[in-house]
């Protein structure tokens, strides 16, 4: 009698169909599935198939194709694209591990990732991939979800350059909606925002501390109701213009005023125009009652101020405030992003350019495209170039070719038996009870003499000849702390901080462990917590 073996091709199509759809198999499988039989690749290629696998596999999708779609090729593009970008990332994680600020130049593997292809297709797609990566286990990857972060803002940060550009390009009529006609009901309007935004809301200009930086700030003037004339006025036209009134931005003599063409068939100024004081709540003025206002006039009173003569001077704002707190390193990433978006608006600004590079020299970050592309317009005669100016970016061209090619530092813990503490040890600040990480450490204090005078550092019982230690603090803080002032702790709370990734792959049983890169630099710290 002969007997019967069951196998797959026994089965019917439909129930092959359930099995090749078990969550349990990946592409991998179907690949090697489908080459065993006709009958099977003609299943394993089923569209149907590989839209359920796309599905189960990536959350994030900005247009969900329907089944008329072949979605074999669309799952496999992008896993090519998930894997080169995972790819690209593990790169930058090796280069720029060493850098505070990650230049655009280090970017250009994504760039030709994104580019030679449809971007309005790829572009979405590679954020998408990216958000996946960010959707991961919280506590793994860190690294990964780390630099993807910052690859998301660098192409979120070129998205957003290309749609300011082809904003500006447009004419003013253009850059408005669809507009409310009839003048009784756009007066209507403007009053009823008056009363909610400047009665109901409480909004209001902050001229008791004019220059307080969170006035410059659209998202802060939203949460506090307090805010400079520019910024009030622009929270003011963006609800007029939600609700169908056309404003528009008018210098005046000490602040931004909004004017209002309440008769657009006029030809006169007085009869065209009524202008909105936000100072004043919002009330509506005629020409001669603003121009009671000053006892002389300067040049462009009244005047249209265009989109981006008005983001240049709001961006000119932030740098000044960010400017009072330049020893911050976070209000130092901030100045040098509002200076990048100041290039975007002026690119042919001499100051602008090297205002950038100073500042991302002081941080050893240099930009080479921005570098080569400041040659290139001085020679063209964009702007003059000075000797001096020549021999400052050949000074950095050279500094940026010294540090790519920098050996990396390896510090062995056996070396100095007077480092007590490891990379991913928990510690207590004893002066100030905060918990922090170790994510660095030298055997002596590796500051200038004037940070050590500022800091007191002569005063500590051991002065600057102990070991000192690069951590991450509860508080979000990075510090430099002389071991004196560190403890071992029993405390398990778990420190949130949004450097972590760049020092740590992942996080478990109370042990932060080191990723790759603090591996090669701390091997011994990091073979203790079994990397």
């Amino acid at each position: 009698m002969n007997e019967c073996h069951p196998n797959l091709l026994t089965l019917a199509n439909e129930l092959l169909e359930v099995i090749l759809a078990d969550d349990s198999l990946d592409h991998r499988h179907l690949l090697a599935v489908r080459s065993t039989s006709r009958r099977l690749y003609s299943i394993c290629m089923s569209s149907k198939l590989w839209k359920r696998k796309a599905l189960t596999r990536w959350s994030h999708w900005h247009n969900a194709s329907d089944d008329q779609c072949d979605w074999y090729e669309i799952y496999k593009k992008r896993h090519q694209l998930e894997e080169l970008l995972r790819k690209e990332i593990n790169l930058i994680a090796y280069k720029c591990h060493d850098e505070q600020i990650i230049t655009n130049d280090r970017y250009d593997g994504i760039d030709r990732i994104v580019t030679g292809a449809d971007s309005t297709v790829i572009v979405p797609s590679a954020i998408e991939c990216l958000e996946e990566f960010l959707d991961a286990n919280k506590w793994n990857k860190l690294t990964m979800r780390y630099y993807a972060r910052l690859v998301v803002k660098y192409l979120s940060h070129c998205r957003l350059q290309d749609e300011i550009q082809a904003f500006l390009a447009l004419p003013d009529w253009k850059q408005s909606p669809e507009l409310v006609t009839d003048h009784t009901e756009a007066e209507r309007i403007l009053l009823t925002i008056n009363k909610v935004l400047f009665t109901e809301l409480n909004y209001h200009c902050n001229c008791d501390n004019y220059y307080d930086e969170k006035n410059v700030s659209i998202d802060k003037v939203l949460e506090s109701g307090y805010g400079i004339p520019l910024t009030m006025c622009a929270i003011y036209l963006a609800i007029a213009a939600r609700l169908g009134v056309h404003l528009e931005f008018v210098s005046f003599l000490s602040h931004f005023m909004l004017r209002w063409p309440c008769n657009s068939s006029s030809t006169n100024e007085t009869e065209r125009f009524k202008y909105i004081d936000v100072l004043e709540n919002g009330k509506l003025k005629t020409r001669e009652e603003c121009l009671q206002m000053i006892s002389f006039r300067l040049h462009r009173t009244l005047e249209h101020v265009s989109t981006k003569e008005l983001l240049c001077v709001a961006i000119g704002n932030w740098v000044n405030e960010l400017h009072r707190s330049i020893p911050y390193r976070d209000s130092l990433l901030q100045l040098v992003h509002a200076l990048n978006l100041d290039l975007i608006l002026n690119p042919n600004d001499q100051s602008i350019r090297f205002m950038y590079l100073y500042l991302l020299a002081r941080v050893k970050a240099y930009d080479i495209k921005i570098i080569r592309d400041t040659f290139e317009k001085g020679n063209h005669g964009f702007f003059q170039m000075t000797p001096q100016h020549q021999r400052y970016l050949k000074t950095l061209v050279k500094k940026k070719y010294e540090k790519d090619n920098t050996m990396e530092i390896i510090k062995l813990r056996s070396e100095y038996p007077q480092v007590k503490f490891k990379i991913g040890d928990i510690l207590l600040h004893k002066r100030y009870n905060f918990q922090c990480i170790v994510c660095g450490w030298d055997s002596v204090c590796d500051k200038g003499e004037a940070w050590i005078l500022q800091n007191g550092i002569n005063q500590l019982s051991q002065g600057k000849n102990q070991p000192f230690y690069n951590v991450l603090g509860a508080d979000s803080s990075e510090r430099y702390v002389a071991q004196e002032n560190l403890e071992t702790t029993d405390r398990t709370e778990l420190i949130q901080h949004p450097e972590l990734g760049r020092y740590f792959n992942s996080f478990s049983s109370k042990i932060y462990e080191p990723n790759e890169q603090m591996h090669k630099r701390y091997p011994e710290d990091c073979s203790e917590v079994g990397l």
